[in-house]
C-alpha cells in the first residue's frame, strides 16, 4: 500500500524529451542542453549547461552520467561539478553507473554487433569488449564487485537472450547463462544480483551465474 501525502507541479519546459532519474531526495532532469536537480519539495536547486542535446541520464549514488543518444560525448557529475566530459570512438546507445563512478557504455561497434566499454570517476577507459555473435542490449555495472553484467541478443534461428558477466579487472568473462525466447532489454546489477527485464519475462541470477528466478508473463499483456 502506497500513499501520497503531496504532490508539486513544476512549471518545466522541455520536459517531454527530457531523461529523468532519481537523485538523491529529488531528481536529475536531462533536457537538450542542460542539467538540473529538483529537490523532494519541487525546488530546483541547480542548474548547469550541458553541450549534449539529446540526453540519457542515469544516477546512482553522489554521481550522475548524461550521454548523447546515438552520440559519442557523455559527462560524469558529482552533484552539480563537472568531472569529465570525453567523446566515445563508438556512438552510444545506452549507459549506467555504479556508485563509485564508474561508467559503462554500450556503443555501436563497426564490424561487430555492439560493445561496452568502461570508464572510472577519472575518465579513464579500464575496460572494452565488443560482441561478434550477439547484439549487445544493455549493460549495468556494480559497485560491490566491479563487474559488469550484459545483456545479448540473437535472433538467428530461435530467439533467445544471454546474460553475460564480466570482471573489469580481469580479460577473461566470467559466468554466461542462455534464457530461450525472450528479449531482455534492461538490466539492474546491485549487490551480487542481476535482475533482467524482458518483453515477457523477469530473470534474477548472481555473479556465478546461479538462476534465481525465471518468470515467465506469455499469457499476459
Amino acid at each position: 500500500v502506497f500513499s501520497v501525502k503531496r504532490t508539486y507541479m513544476i512549471p518545466y519546459e522541455g520536459t517531454a524529451e527530457a531523461s529523468i532519474a532519481n537523485y538523491q531526495n529529488g531528481i536529475v532532469c536531462g533536457r537538450s542542453n542542460s542539467l538540473s536537480y529538483i529537490d523532494s519539495t519541487g525546488q530546483i536547486q541547480w542548474e548547469v549547461q550541458t553541450a549534449i542535446a539529446s540526453p540519457i541520464v542515469k544516477s546512482e549514488g553522489r554521481y550522475i552520467v548524461v550521454a548523447e543518444n546515438g552520440g559519442k560525448r557523455f559527462s560524469l557529475y558529482k552533484g552539480s561539478q563537472l568531472l569529465f566530459d570525453i567523446e566515445s570512438p563508438h556512438s552510444i546507445k545506452s549507459c549506467d553507473l555504479s556508485t563509485n563512478g564508474d561508467v559503462v557504455l554500450v556503443l555501436e561497434k563497426e564490424g561487430y554487433k555492439g560493445g561496452i566499454s568502461v570508464y572510472n570517476r577519472r575518465g579513464k577507459e579500464v575496460f572494452i569488449w565488443s560482441s561478434g555473435q550477439n547484439d549487445v542490449m544493455c549493460a549495468d555495472i556494480s559497485s560491490a564487485s566491479r563487474r559488469v553484467a550484459v545483456g545479448l541478443l540473437n535472433t538467428e534461428g530461435i530467439v533467445y537472450s544471454v546474460v553475460q558477466m564480466f570482471d573489469i579487472t580481469r580479460s577473461e568473462s566470467g559466468a554466461a547463462v542462455r534464457f530461450d525466447n525472450t528479449v531482455i532489454f534492461d538490466i539492474d546489477y546491485s549487490a551480487d544480483v542481476v535482475t533482467g527485464y524482458g518483453d515477457n519475462s523477469m530473470i534474477c541470477m548472481t555473479s556465478t551465474g546461479r538462476v534465481i528466478v525465471d518468470r515467465r508473463y506469455d499469457t499476459v499483456e
